[in-house]
């Protein structure tokens, strides 16, 4: 009964590996990458058209900002310096490198938060910021990229939304350099 079980399991871990490949044959195939996207079918999301190309389930999908979702696209399709470009003219990038990611939990337990924390750091990011229910990371670029090479792993983005408080994904707004109209300290001369 054992070797029945486990010939079911190694078969389904057969048929989930061919799956995966015929979906990277898909995503890579063609006639070769294109130096500006295609546009999206009228009506059809952005979302859905990820959902086709990247080996994620659609609960994944729905968790994680489609920033993201492109971001890591861009990698499986060009290479890690268009991904980096692309983070970049996001605004998902610090001057560090990193980029910033905001978590929201489905609780503000404190041992939720920093349970989440803690993960988030083994995983390769690091947490800048804590508040209610939300996380701020930063993780570098290349980290994040390359991170579903390891073995038993996704992408960072889909192992994040895996984790069992992540409600969303969101990106962090980077702060905004100051401008000339905004508000000064009055001056006491």
């Amino acid at each position: 009964m054992r070797a029945i079980g486990r010939v079911r399991q190694s078969g389904c871990q057969c048929g989930a590996f061919l799956l995966l490949l015929a979906l990277l044959l898909v995503a890579c195939g063609g006639g070769g990458a294109s130096a500006t996207p295609s546009p999206a079918p009228t009506g059809a999301s952005p979302g859905a058209a990820l959902t086709a190309t990247l080996p994620l389930g659609a609960r994944t999908i729905d968790k994680v900002d489609e920033v993201f979702l492109r971001l890591l696209l861009i990698y499986q399709t060009r290479g890690l310096d268009p991904a980096r470009q692309f983070a970049r003219d996001q605004g998902l990038m610090t001057p560090q490198g990193d980029v910033r990611v905001t978590l929201v939990l489905d609780s503000n337990d404190p041992s939720v938060v920093d349970g989440t924390a803690l993960a988030v750091g083994r995983m390769g990011g690091r947490v800048t910021e804590t508040f209610g229910n939300q996380i701020e990371l930063v993780v570098p670029v290349q980290t994040a990229m390359e991170y579903g090479k390891a073995a038993n792993k996704q992408s960072f983005f889909a192992d994040l939304a895996d984790f069992a408080h992540i409600r969303d994904i969101r990106r962090t707004p980077l702060a905004q350099p100051m401008t000339a109209c905004a508000p000064t300290q009055p001056s006491f001369s």
